[in-house]
């Protein structure tokens, strides 16, 4: 990127030690340019650490050969007091207060599977007499998804809750019954982690999500796994939310274990401090 060869100039002219924090999990992404390639040869060679959040980033680092003495795990967490379960307000948000509510949170482009998830509410409906509700967080790719909500017609309902402040995005995890995160796989891109997936997981959220990327990394065994560009194994796994009630313990004691934001920023002071 830009930054990595504006960091690379920094570390030549004041001597500074260099830590890239790498949150691609493609091998030899991004060499689209000769600047490009220039760039991440370069830092191959002179970066002092690669910092990574998944396991699946290393590996490629590897591949790509950088040195595994020089990449560290470096821990991303979520603030476990913000996302907590509680009792949602449905009323100040507009929602309904009688229909399942799935919670979709992210870009609406198709790489983040959202299409498959409106196909997936579609057939559902039909399936089942428990009336159901979509509720989208996210505001990029809007009016691509407005026609697909029109063509599956009235078979659910559904809310553009469009940008939200960061400090608000609890109550939208707290009014929903089970978050889907249904990411699909690219040439240039699979989910690198899923910042909203941990904070469902906080949330104690029921949750649905792809085999794409490093998703089955962090989720661990706090989401229902499906194929993902499958609309029917998201129905499915819906519909099983539906039929047994799960409580999402499970998803809150993994969001506890893995990524408590305090522990996570004594961990970043530790690695900061050693490379230091």
């Amino acid at each position: 990127t830009p930054w990595t060869a504006e960091a690379l100039k920094a570390k030549a002219k004041y001597g500074v030690p260099l830590a890239i924090m790498v949150w691609d999990n493609i091998p030899f992404n991004q060499e689209k340019t000769e600047a490009q390639r220039a760039t991440k040869k370069r830092a191959i060679a002179e970066a002092d650490r690669f910092l990574v959040h998944t396991e699946r980033s290393r590996r490629m680092l590897l591949i790509e050969g950088v040195d595994d003495a020089r990449i560290t795990m470096a821990p991303i967490g979520v603030d476990l007091e913000r996302f907590a379960s509680r009792d949602g307000d449905r009323a100040s948000l507009g929602l309904p207060e009688d229909r399942f509510i799935v919670l979709f949170v992210g870009w609406l482009l198709p790489r983040k599977g959202i299409d498959f998830l409106i196909w997936a509410m579609a057939d559902l409906a039909r399936r089942i007499d428990t009336p159901l509700h979509l509720h989208i967080v996210g505001t990029v790719g809007e009016d691509r998804v407005k026609p697909l909500l029109e063509r599956v017609g009235a078979a659910f309902t559904h809310t553009f809750a469009g940008s939200v402040p960061y400090e608000a995005m609890p109550q939208h995890y707290n009014a929903a019954d089970a978050f889907v995160l249904p990411s699909i796989a690219t040439e240039e891109w699979q989910e690198q982690f899923g910042m909203s997936l941990i904070e469902a997981m906080a949330s104690g959220l029921p949750i649905v999500a792809t085999r794409s990327g490093a998703i089955p990394e962090v989720a661990g065994n706090a989401a229902n796994l499906v194929r993902p560009n499958d609309f029917a194994s998201i129905s499915d796994a819906l519909k099983e939310i539906i039929d047994t009630s799960p409580e999402g313990h499970r998803a809150r004691t993994r969001a506890e274990e893995n990524f408590d934001l305090d522990d996570c920023a004594r961990e970043m002071q530790t690695i900061y401090t050693s490379i230091t």
